[in-house]
C-alpha cells in the first residue's frame, strides 16, 4: 500500500484557514485599491506616461514602451479615466501576490508584505516598474520550474542517459518570451538572465541547458528589437542617457537617504536578511525553490547596493 501525505489530497487553498484568510484579504485589498485609484489624483509621472500612450512608439527616451502600451490598451477600452490608467497596476499587484500565495505554504510574511507602503499605496501608481515586476516575476517562476525539472533529471541516471535535453524547445521559448517582454518594460530586466544563468551554471551540466539557454536569449533579443530600432533611429540617445545616469557620482548623504527611503517603503527586513542568506546559502541551495529565490534576490540587491 502506498502512503500519501494528507496535504496532497486537497487544494492548497482549502486546508489552512490562514490561506483562505490571505485570499480574502487580497480580494478586499484589490477592491479598496479600485476605490483609491479612482479617488487619488494622478501623479506627474502618470500623466507623463499617459502622454506617451497618446503617441504609440517603438520605444521612448526614458524607458522602453511597455508602460505606454499597457496604458494605451486600458484607456482605449475604458477611456482616459484615472482608474483606466491605473488598472494594469492594480491587476499586476493582485496577480503577483496571488501567485506568491500559491508558491508560499506560509502566509505570514505575505500578510506583512501586503501591509507595506509599497503594497498599500505604491500599487496604485502606474509606472514602468509595473510591467517590469510582472514579467520579472513570471520569468522567476519559469526559472524555478526549469530548475525543478533539471534537479529531477540530474538525480535520475537513466534520464541523464536517454534524455540529454530535459527541457523542450517550448520550455525554453516560454522563458525567452517572459524575458523579452520584461526587456520591453525596463532595462533592469537585463539582470534576470544573469540570475537564471547563475542558477543553471552552478549546478547542472552544460549540455543539459546551454543550447536551450542560448535559444531563449535569442528569442528575448527578437522581442527587444523595437527598442534597438528606436535607439538606432535616435543615435542611441536612450541607451547613452541610461549609461551616463548610472555613472553619475554619488554622495554619501544620498546613499543614506536612498537606503532610508527603501527601508521606509519596503521595511528593513530585505536588508537584514542579506547576511543570514549569505551564511545559510549552502543549506538553502539544497531546496530548488530556496536556491532560485535567493539568487534572484541577491543578484539585483548586490547590483543596486
Amino acid at each position: 500500500m502506498k502512503w500519501v501525505q494528507p496535504e496532497n489530497l486537497y487544494s492548497p487553498w482549502t486546508i489552512d484557514p490562514t490561506r483562505k484568510g490571505y485570499l480574502l484579504f487580497l480580494v478586499l485589498l484589490f477592491l479598496s485599491h479600485l476605490f483609491l485609484a479612482s479617488a487619488v489624483p494622478p501623479t506627474e509621472d502618470e500623466l507623463y506616461y499617459l502622454a506617451w500612450a497618446q503617441w504609440p512608439s517603438l520605444s521612448y527616451f526614458d524607458h522602453p514602451p511597455m508602460v505606454a502600451w499597457w496604458i494605451r490598451a486600458t484607456t482605449f477600452v475604458f477611456g482616459n479615466s484615472i482608474l483606466a490608467i491605473r488598472l494594469p497596476a492594480l491587476l499586476t499587484h493582485f496577480i503577483i501576490f496571488y501567485e506568491l500565495g500559491l508558491l508560499s505554504p506560509q502566509k505570514k510574511v505575505l500578510f506583512l508584505l501586503l501591509l507595506t507602503p509599497l503594497s498599500l499605496f505604491g500599487a496604485l501608481l502606474m509606472t514602468p516598474d509595473i510591467p517590469f515586476l510582472f514579467f520579472w516575476f513570471f520569468y522567476f517562476k519559469w526559472t524555478l520550474k526549469c530548475d525543478e525539472t533539471l534537479a529531477t533529471w540530474s538525480g535520475d541516471p537513466v534520464s541523464r542517459v536517454y534524455q540529454p535535453q530535459p527541457l523542450s524547445l517550448w520550455d525554453w521559448g516560454k522563458g525567452g518570451i517572459w524575458l523579452g517582454l520584461g526587456l520591453l518594460s525596463k532595462y533592469t530586466m537585463a539582470l534576470a538572465p544573469f540570475c537564471s544563468l547563475l542558477v543553471f551554471f552552478t549546478k547542472y551540466r552544460f549540455r543539459s541547458w546551454m543550447r536551450g539557454f542560448l535559444l531563449h536569449s535569442v528569442l528575448a533579443g527578437l522581442f527587444f528589437l523595437p527598442v534597438v530600432l528606436f535607439n538606432v533611429r535616435n543615435d542611441w540617445a536612450p541607451f547613452w542617457f541610461q549609461w551616463n545616469h548610472q555613472k553619475l557620482p554619488v554622495q554619501s548623504s544620498f546613499v543614506f537617504t536612498f537606503l532610508g527611503n527603501q527601508i521606509l517603503i519596503l521595511g528593513a527586513l530585505p536588508f537584514l536578511l542579506i547576511p543570514w542568506i549569505l551564511l545559510s546559502f549552502r543549506t538553502l541551495s539544497r531546496v530548488p525553490t530556496f536556491r532560485v529565490s535567493t539568487i534572484f534576490f541577491l543578484v539585483p540587491m548586490a547590483f543596486f547596493l
